[in-house]
């Protein structure tokens, strides 16, 4: 008989890299550097203009820059996480009633990294990147447009002696002392980084792929972000069919049609969630999609939230049920999803919050709710007193 693990062994529970703090200055609002640290669930509450959405908009715009197909340049003001149509509609105001003429965001992975970038205005119209600051393990180091080569090699010293292991430094090294006199700092979206050229672009390319870049890692993480804006108006009778995969680009109800579709196609037990927690908010008891062609399906619920059928006739559009299903369905799913190392966003979701809905919300979420000693959904919510 094989031998067991000791249960200490057997229940270490695993750890996540993730979004865990996000600094923001000089943006609308926040005039001066405010921090928020992101825990399981973090809940932004206050009035009109206090900073609600000031605190949280940085990290969406950086987020739609990033996921553009194209190269919209530092940053992408119209988009469809965040609207803007001027560079003053972003910056906060001085004393005297003038815009700032930059912002700084910053995004902390953990305590080992953090990214902070500063936008300045640019000569003509939007923004341009200032400056790019990474720490890492504790050593800091900037990057900005003026830096000399000497700096620059300086800087990849820096960065190589702390993120890499022995071989793979003395690699790198090997490499930096090779390159050509033609180094300089570019703009790459929202991040400043080193092109680098050197001699042999094999070996580079070779050895230097290995190299985990900080504006790359943070990328990869504020491109997870799942952001579920306020819905306003009616909901839609049909949804067009979109790829469900771990990231969603753009904002997530536009996912939540065919992510429903994928766990009725697979039996999952997250669709057996999904009705429970629509069942304890007295919503309905019974979601479902129905495939209308090759482009587009449709979300149906069953017509009373405590009935036992859930024959195709008990169900109708809900497009034609009240607004707490439409409003509420997409927060249960994005709940549901339970990836360890994302960041939901839920934001202006106005309810009528009566002692009933509370008790019922703690059923649904009870605190905390885990699996292996790891928080599954980080999610700000932001909403009003």
């Amino acid at each position: 008989m094989a031998k067991q693990k000791p249960k200490e062994e057997q229940q270490a529970p695993k750890k996540y890299d993730y979004i865990t703090k996000i600094t923001v200055a000089g943006f609308k609002s926040i005039a001066e550097e405010q921090s928020v640290e992101i825990r399981p669930l973090t809940i932004l509450a206050g009035a009109n203009s206090s900073g609600k959405s000031s605190i949280m908009q940085p990290l969406l715009l950086l987020k739609q820059t990033l996921e553009a197909p194209y190269d919209p340049g530092a940053l992408l003001l119209n988009g469809p996480n965040v609207r803007f149509t001027l560079a003053e509609q972003l910056l906060a105001r001085t004393g005297a009633g003038k815009a700032a003429s930059s912002f700084s965001v910053e995004v902390a992975i953990n305590a080992n990294t953090s990214v902070m970038t500063r936008f300045a205005r640019g000569k003509e119209k939007g923004f341009a990147v200032e400056e790019t600051r990474y720490q890492v393990y504790g050593k800091e180091y900037k990057i900005h447009l003026a830096m000399p080569q000497e700096e620059i090699v300086s800087l990849m010293m820096l960065e190589v002696s702390t993120v890499l292991d022995g071989e793979n430094q003395k690699a790198i090294r090997m490499l930096i002392s090779a390159w050509e006199k033609s180094m300089t700092v570019l703009p790459k979206r929202c991040f400043l980084v080193a092109d680098i050229h050197f001699k042999d672009k094999e070996i580079f390319n070779r050895e230097y792929s290995n190299y985990p870049n900080p504006g790359e890692v943070l990328s990869r993480f504020i491109r997870s972000v799942i952001h579920l804006p306020g819905l306003r108006g009616n909901p839609e009778r049909t949804y067009p069919i979109s790829a469900v995969g771990p990231e969603f680009p753009g904002t997530f109800e536009r996912y939540v049609a065919s992510i429903i579709e994928q766990w009725q196609r697979d039996k999952s037990d997250k669709l057996r969630m999904v009705n429970r927690d629509l069942l304890r908010l007295g919503l309905a008891s019974h979601v479902a999609v129905r495939s209308i062609d090759d482009t587009q399906v449709e979300v149906r619920v069953n017509r009373f939230p405590h009935s036992d059928k859930h024959s195709k006739d008990d169900t109708i559009s809900i497009a034609d049920v009240g607004l707490g299903v439409s409003q509420m369905l997409p927060v249960i799913v994005a709940c549901t999803r339970r990836n360890p190392t994302s960041l939901s966003t839920l934001s202006n979701r106005r309810y009528t919050c009566t002692h009933e809905h509370r008790w019922r919300w703690r059923r649904c979420w009870p605190m905390p709710r885990c699996r292996e000693n790891v928080w599954l959904l980080r999610r700000i919510v932001r909403c009003y007193c």
